[in-house]
């Protein structure tokens, strides 16, 4: 912008060829205009460019455009680098600027990243040269940052969204990542995880077979980081809770899955051995029932240990029960926060915890999983019908009452298992969300105690659990139960 003394613009970009005078400045136009809007009346139909249509008007009236020169501090922060390069300059290398009601965990590390006013940062989170919001990140140089290199190599390389996903239990962390219409989920692990490695061929043999585990697309060993497949937010929980006539339909659809699992998975099993490289065995059923009666019961109910103790023989005979029933590949973790429904396909998350186990153990975890308030009668039709499910695929056939005392077995260890990690996640994690589970489970548990103590004759019958009755019977947590 050629620019006089009086303030008047004598030329743009050379396109009216004037001959500068002394007293003229060059200088840059902002972009930053105030306009009549008689100016719409100079502009022609369809796509057009601004300094022609300036550089017209000066020539037809040379008064008719005029600058206001700023002589302090200008940046174009018209994009992400240019930003974060201004508060560099601004606040030196290595800055991190805060805003207002903004959330920066101790444990954080952002090295030049600016989180905006109400912006929040999980716990852990490693970022670099980043704009933090409200569960969102975008960073400048997704190729140079350690946090999202692997994201690079699986074909991120613009300037990638981070979204961050929260309220699932583990130490793991997840953040969805977005690059115009391409979506992926970054799993990061701490660096005592031992199941990175299961984590990849566990997934990658489920999605082979069309067995609906996320495909992988990255993995990085030495940061135990994987990058997978996005499969949304539509959880089994949520499209239940909002579509109550459909759940019937949808559960269908999951216990198909889940019978496919047991049978076309596990007469595959030789191609992937790290999927049954650990089991349900004595050991680790008696690890889920301590783990309940420490955790749950004398932690978080206040239960007292001696009394505690007197379960053993109770928590032993339901572990012989367990492990007389059938074995299969269980997922271990078979609940409604782990089964997303993805273009009509039925979709499996946390699947690093597959192991050989009881086959009553899945659907157990499915069909009294707190966290959807199915009708009970519901359950039990849905239960009923899963040896045919199995039958149809060619397992062997289950007789009814074995099924029964089979699934009530199961049911007793997993919701155990299940109200331990509640109080240990809301607890000791500090995750009270999982508390408001407590109740529902708590009232799940104790129906199953009723059943076991009227289970018909059976090899696979569970024990008689008065003990436990009891003590639950004296538990009070206020909440729903059903």
């Amino acid at each position: 912008v050629l620019l006089d003394a009086d303030g008047r613009v004598r030329d743009l970009a050379g396109r009216l060829g004037v001959a500068a005078a002394s007293d003229d400045r060059p200088l840059t136009f902002t972009g930053i205009a105030c306009y009549d809007g008689a100016i719409l009346d100079r502009v022609p139909a369809g796509r057009s460019e601004l300094v022609a249509v300036l550089a017209r008007i000066i020539a037809a009236h040379p008064e008719a455009v005029r600058g206001l020169v700023h002589d302090g501090q200008w940046d174009d922060l018209g994009t992400l680098p240019r930003y974060l390069a201004a508060h560099r300059r601004a606040l030196g290398p290595g800055f991190r600027s805060v805003g207002r009601d903004a959330r920066v965990p101790d444990d954080a590390v952002l090295d030049e990243c600016v989180v905006l006013p109400g912006g929040w940062v999980p716990a852990g989170a490693a970022l670099r040269r980043a704009v933090v919001g409200s569960g969102w990140a975008v960073s400048a140089d997704p190729e140079d940052d350690p946090a999202l290199g692997l994201a690079a190599t699986a074909g991120f390389t613009a300037a990638t969204a981070l979204e961050w996903i929260d309220g699932h239990g583990s130490d793991r962390r997840f953040v969805r990542l977005r690059e115009a219409d391409r979506r992926a989920v970054m799993m990061t692990a701490p660096a005592d995880d031992a199941d990175h490695d299961r984590t990849v061929r566990i997934a990658s043999f489920l999605y082979d077979l069309g067995l609906g585990a996320p495909a992988v697309l990255a993995q990085d060993v030495r940061r135990r980081a994987i990058v997978f497949e996005d499969l949304g937010d539509g959880t089994l929980a949520t499209l239940a809770a909002a579509a109550p006539d459909r759940a019937a339909a949808l559960y269908d659809r999951v216990l198909d899955r889940l019978a496919d699992l047991q049978t076309f998975g596990t007469e595959s099993r030789h191609r992937c051995p790290r999927a049954w490289d650990r089991a349900f065995d004595r050991e680790h059923l008696r690890w889920e029932t301590d783990y309940f009666r420490q955790r749950f019961l004398v932690e978080f109910a206040g239960v007292d240990p001696t009394e505690a103790a007197t379960l053993d023989d109770e928590f032993e005979a339901l572990a012989t029960a367990c492990l007389a029933q059938p074995r299969s590949l269980v997922h271990r973790d078979f609940q409604s926060q782990n089964i997303l429904i993805k273009d009509g396909v039925v979709r499996l998350v946390d699947v690093q915890g597959m192991r050989w186990g009881p086959v009553a153990y899945d659907v157990m975890a499915l069909l009294y999983d707190p966290y959807v308030d199915l009708p009970v009668t519901r359950r039990d039709s849905l239960l009923a019908s899963f040896p045919e499910r199995r039958a149809a695929r060619g397992a062997g056939a289950i007789a009814p009452a074995d099924w029964q005392a089979m699934a009530t077995a199961a049911g007793l260890q997993r919701s155990m298992q299940a109200l331990g990690a509640f109080a240990f996640l809301g607890r000791v994690k500090r995750r009270p969300g999982f508390l408001d589970h407590v109740p529902a489970a708590r009232s799940l548990l104790g129906r199953l105690c009723d059943r076991a103590a009227s289970s018909e004759a059976s090899p696979f019958a569970p024990p008689p659990m008065p003990r436990l009755r009891t003590i639950l019977d004296r538990i009070v947590v206020a909440g729903s139960e059903r």
